[in-house]
């Protein structure tokens, strides 16, 4: 699926190169 996030700096990823990213959200009680 495609994802937007706007970055400050953008970051060069060479072609064919593995891109790993983590995605986490904060929870409490309520959610």
């Amino acid at each position: 699926f495609a994802i937007f996030f706007p970055l400050r700096m953008p970051v060069y990823v060479p072609s064919g190169s593995l891109l790993e990213v983590n995605f986490w959200r904060c929870c409490d009680a309520s959610k």
